[in-house]
């Protein structure tokens, strides 16, 4: 899995195959076969969302969601010291 550039997503690139190419290459016997080699050896792997073709690495993926994990933790930690105080306030009001 890699993220797009394009699109700001985790995306699988991947690679299509053109049956209609391959048949109209076909017509002409040799370029059914020039159209298998470019397949396999120029064609790049494209974003399936927006066919974009430009990707940062892995590593940048897992700099993301440790960020994301980071900002999460320190939500959750926020959140329980409110609820903290909201209870030792309720608590301080029972005793009046």
């Amino acid at each position: 899995m890699k993220y797009c550039m394009a699109c700001n997503q985790n995306v699988t690139p991947t690679k299509k195959f053109s049956v209609l190419w391959f048949l109209i290459n076909c017509l002409w016997l040799i370029g059914g076969v020039f159209y298998v080699l470019y397949y396999f050896t120029i064609k790049k792997k494209v974003c399936p969302i927006c066919n974009g073709s430009q990707f940062d690495q892995e590593g940048a993926l897992v700099s993301q969601v440790s960020d994301y994990n980071n900002k999460a933790d320190d939500y959750i930690a926020r959140k329980k010291e409110e609820i903290k105080a909201l209870k030792e306030q309720k608590r301080l009001k029972k005793i009046k």
